[in-house]
């Protein structure tokens, strides 16, 4: 990955994470948990789930955590500071995982569990008006320029 290139010691290729940057703060902030934040969280909410403790304050709380780890990774691209970018990216990585498998595992079943199909028909449509193939190409560019696979729709 490119960030175990970095990691033993390459140059940091600044348009890759630039584009990386943009993907994560765009498509994965902006998008995916703009989504939940805007209209599945306070739907959970509106039917009594906490927005305090358990499936969405964690869900929140992982948010938050990637967004930290989003402007480190900026601030190290611009300072070409590799050990930075490496734990950030590292860290990033790790709470975006955990945030994937809080989603599969928890919130997706809850939200299954309460949300009537009304409201779960409203959100959909709601998702559904959210461009994703500008992000879809610059994600399967990005793991093209990373040696990767794409495992991404479209």
């Amino acid at each position: 990955s490119e960030t175990e290139r970095v990691a033993v010691g390459a140059p940091i290729d600044a348009h890759f994470w630039k584009g990386a940057l943009e993907f994560f703060t765009t498509f994965a902030d902006r998008c995916h948990h703009g989504k939940e934040e805007d209209l599945l969280f306070p739907a959970l909410m509106a039917v009594g789930v906490s927005g305090d403790c358990g499936a969405v304050a964690c869900m929140l709380e992982d948010h938050e955590q990637g967004r930290c780890m989003i402007q480190a990774m900026r601030g190290a691209v611009d300072d070409n500071d590799k050990r930075a970018l490496t734990a950030a990216a590292r860290e990033y990585s790790r709470v975006s995982r955990r945030n994937v498998q809080r989603e599969n595992e928890e919130l997706f079943a809850l939200a299954r569990q309460v949300i009537s199909r009304e409201t779960s028909a409203g959100m959909l449509e709601a998702f559904r008006s959210v461009q994703y193939n500008r992000y879809i190409e610059l994600a399967r560019e990005l793991c093209g320029r990373a040696g990767v696979p794409f495992h991404g729709a479209g």
